[in-house]
């Protein structure tokens, strides 16, 4: 076995999908850990963080606040900052109803809570300015598929949730 065409053929992985591993790996171990609960809050608070983050200009005192946040760099933090806050009041709700961990059931939620992240990453500008996936990440997370995969997630969530 020749290990230079491994490491060529490692190397030709697009960073993006590398990224995508990593992150589907961390919240599947969590998952694995510590029940599904985790990935449910951040697949739930995600959209909302969303919805609330496009909200943020027009609202009294904070859109004086958000009109200081002119730079992309700026914006995704103060999404990160709606969404941490977000995450937590879900997952409070959420922590006491399922502890039940398995391999699939951490499998399911890590690629679920993945997939949400990207539709709602790719929605967003702002974030597009701390990551820029690339194009092929793009099209298929993108617009024109984001409620198929939203609804897939959200039912393979509430498939291991049960």
């Amino acid at each position: 076995m020749d290990i230079g065409s491994s490491l060529n053929a490692l190397e030709s992985i697009p960073v993006d999908w590398i990224i995508i591993g990593v992150f589907f790996l961390l919240v599947a171990a969590d998952a694995l850990r510590a029940g599904s609960a985790h990935a449910i809050a951040l697949s739930v608070s995600l959209p909302i963080s969303l919805f609330i983050f496009q909200a943020v200009p027009q609202t009294a005192f904070f859109g004086a606040i958000a009109a200081q946040f002119n730079q992309p760099v700026e914006q995704a933090v103060l999404f990160l900052i709606v969404e941490a806050v977000l995450f937590v009041c879900v997952n409070q709700m959420l922590f006491s109803f399922e502890r039940y961990t398995s391999l699939l059931s951490s499998a399911v939620s890590g690629f679920a809570a993945t997939v949400v992240l990207l539709v709602i990453w790719v929605q967003i500008p702002a974030l597009l300015s701390v990551w820029h996936f690339d194009p092929q990440v793009r099209a298929i997370f993108s617009e024109s598929y984001r409620f198929f995969w939203l609804l897939a997630s959200y039912l393979a969530l509430a498939f291991i949730a049960t």
